[in-house]
């Protein structure tokens, strides 16, 4: 069945909008990718961060501690 759907993927093509975002990526070469440091540069970055890690956080405990 996976082949199957390999198979089938070979004929699909890409959205117009897949290929914007690929062309806006390679032509804006200011964004910094893989950097751990840019979190915690940046103050609103930080927080939203955070922010993420606190809503997760309940979520973790349930699922990973409780069950």
């Amino acid at each position: 069945m996976g082949l199957v759907l390999l198979a089938m993927r070979i004929g699909v093509h890409e959205s117009k909008m897949y290929h914007r975002a690929k062309e806006a990526a390679h032509t804006e070469d200011s964004i910094q990718r893989g950097n751990i440091l840019a979190l915690f540069t940046a103050r609103h970055r930080f927080f939203k961060y955070m922010k993420c890690i606190f809503v997760g956080l309940p979520i973790w405990f349930g699922t990973g501690i409780l069950v």
